[in-house]
């Protein structure tokens, strides 16, 4: 789970939903890069819907592998919403990993 200073507000969420989109085979993201930030500051939201994910257990336990594979990550000034796709829900965590680091590597 990420630190509730690492999760998207509802006041963030509309202004990172107008970021860039970028596609992958397991989610769609939108990036808000943040410039001039002294610190490395990522805040990310993980959105999981019923068409997904049809049981609240399944859409946690997607949640959770993602906000794992985001914490892996490591500094990153950066905001982000990961639009989950069903193809996610059998992925593996390595899969997952995999995918959002080569999303993320390129954010400058």
């Amino acid at each position: 789970m990420l630190k509730r200073a690492e999760r998207l507000t509802r006041h963030d969420f509309g202004r990172v939903a107008m970021g860039r989109a970028t596609h992958t085979p397991l989610f769609t993201v939108r990036l808000l890069p943040i410039y001039g930030a002294a610190v490395a500051s990522k805040k990310f939201s993980v959105v999981v819907s019923k068409k997904v994910a049809k049981t609240a257990v399944a859409r946690n336990a997607l949640r959770r592998k993602v906000y794992a594979a985001i914490n892996e990550c490591g500094p990153l000034s950066v905001h982000g919403i990961l639009y989950m796709k069903p193809e996610a829900v059998s992925a593996s965590y390595e899969a997952i990993r995999a995918s959002l680091l080569q999303v993320l590597r390129p954010v400058p």
